[in-house]
Order: structure tokens, then C-alpha cells, then sequence
């Protein structure tokens, strides 16, 4: 095998070196020493992605938004545990926008479109109440086709928005 005749100055066939040797005994350290180099080199001179908020196009789901029923957000409470309900003889306009949130408050900023569905409480069917996508819709229409125990659910048609609480549950009276 005369191909691997040059192993860093060395050649195979000398009678002083043997390349098991020099791998396992004389140079660990040497070794460690490159892959340091080359990690190092490629931490310190690689350039860092630009942050998302820069970037042209926007990121899926990086704006929040919330369900809002005359310029009151539903949820009771904007985290994972939070619920959005409303009573059956609930009236007005229902919208889904970004959101401004404080302690205090919760503004509306931009409405968005979204498509409606109910979620039949008999089977757990979830059908499309409508073709349409709405930036505003009235919400007694949508109760009109509800059934007792259904749950209305609201979908954004683009993936830049966040919507995590998009289930809205109707409190049936007696």
C-alpha cells in the first residue's frame, strides 16, 4: 500500500516509526489540542444569525393575539391555564386581534382573520360554521347554530399569529 506513503512527514515504511504508536501514545494531547482549536475558531468567527425581529419574513406564531368580544378580550386569564367563556345569551361582535397586554389591561391592536367551527358536545365533531373568513363576526349568529353543551372554536388563516386560547366554552343556563 504505497497510497498512504506521507502521514505527517512521516512515511510508513521507515523502520523507526510505527503509526499505531504515534496515534495512541505520543499525541493525545495533540489531538485534543486541534479539536479545541477548531471548535473555538468556529464559535469565535462564525457570525451569529440575525435576531427574528429582524429578519424579512416573519416567524410562525411570533405574534400574540386574543379573542375579543366588544373590545373585551374572553380569556380569564392570558396563560396556559386561562379559558375563554361566555354565556348562551351572550351579544355583540367577536374579533381576534395582536394584543397590547399590561397587568391592568389588555388593548386590542391589529384584527386579523380568522374561520369559525363548532365543536358538537354529542359526538366531538368540529365543523366549519361557515366558508368564510371573518376580521369581525356576530356572535349571536354563530350561537344560533349551537347546541346545548358545544364549544365554539376560532382558527387563524396564517401561521405568523399565536392563538392558544381559541376554544371558547358557552355556559349553558338550567
Amino acid at each position: 500500500m504505497r497510497c498512504f506513503v506521507n502521514v505527517i512527514g512521516f512515511k510508513r515504511n521507515q523502520p523507526n516509526f510505527h503509526f499505531k504508536k504515534f496515534i495512541d501514545m505520543k499525541n493525545p494531547m495533540l489531538l485534543l489540542a486541534a479539536i479545541f482549536i477548531t471548535f473555538f475558531a468556529t464559535e469565535t468567527f462564525a457570525q451569529p444569525a440575525p435576531p427574528a425581529c429582524l429578519s424579512a419574513e416573519k416567524q410562525p406564531y411570533s405574534d400574540c393575539t386574543a379573542i375579543f368580544l366588544n373590545q373585551e378580550m374572553l380569556v380569564d386569564d392570558y396563560s396556559p391555564k386561562g379559558k375563554c367563556k361566555i354565556s348562551q345569551n351572550a351579544t355583540g361582535t367577536l374579533f381576534v386581534s395582536t394584543t397590547q397586554l399590561s397587568l391592568d389591561f389588555a388593548n386590542p391592536l391589529k384584527s386579523i382573520e380568522f374561520r369559525v367551527a363548532i365543536v358538537n358536545n354529542q359526538t366531538n365533531t368540529i365543523w366549519q360554521y361557515s366558508d368564510k373568513t371573518y376580521k369581525k363576526v356576530d356572535l349571536e349568529k354563530i350561537l344560533e347554530k349551537c347546541e346545548v353543551g358545544d364549544d365554539i372554536l376560532i382558527m387563524t388563516v396564517d401561521q405568523t399569529y399565536s392563538l392558544p386560547h381559541n376554544k371558547i366554552e358557552i355556559e349553558w343556563g338550567c
